[in-house]
């Protein structure tokens, strides 16, 4: 069985109380395209993630998910300024090849951001926090992370925000 394809978009950006953070966004209780139950509610994630279509590029997947998660005035000043998103690598589990992505924006576009009234909000997190994130999949799928004080990301994610807070250190 050949393996899902996803991408995800990392949004960064610099605040001056904490500095250079990524903003993730935590999963919700409800999916409204399953329409059932998230997986693992209260975990974070990429800031837009989601599969690919059949028939659609990485691209056209990234630019369609960045509109249904964040809404179309964030996608229309991504595409305004050109360069500004960036590859971040491919990271592949038994299940899924993520392509993802990063970007960094100036702190007033966060306000831009609309989610999904399913989506459980957004967590901002530093490269020192990255030593406490726990993994995803040591939770339970269905009750997922009940305390919003613990941060849990798939294990290619976290490889992911890693890579990330490497190259911008460099």
């Amino acid at each position: 069985m050949a393996k899902k394809q996803a991408v995800g978009l990392f949004v960064f950006t610099e605040l001056p109380e904490m500095g250079l953070v990524a903003v993730l966004q935590r999963r919700g209780e409800f999916n409204h395209e399953k329409m059932g139950p998230e997986s693992f509610p209260g975990g974070c994630q990429a800031t837009a993630h989601g599969g690919v279509n059949e028939g659609e590029s990485i691209q056209e997947a990234l630019y369609r998910e960045i509109r249904e998660e964040l809404g179309e005035s964030f996608l229309i000043w991504l595409l305004a300024h050109p360069g500004t998103i960036l590859t971040l690598g491919t990271f592949e589990n038994e299940r899924t090849v993520n392509t993802n992505f990063f970007t960094l924006v100036p702190a007033d576009l966060l306000k831009k951001i609309r989610l999904e009234v399913a989506s459980g909000g957004i967590t901002l997190i530093r490269e020192r926090d990255l030593q406490s994130v726990e993994p995803l999949e040591g939770f339970d799928r269905k009750v997922g992370v009940t305390d919003r004080r613990v941060l849990a990301l798939f294990s290619d994610d976290i490889a992911a925000l890693r890579s990330a807070f490497v190259d911008w250190d460099e």
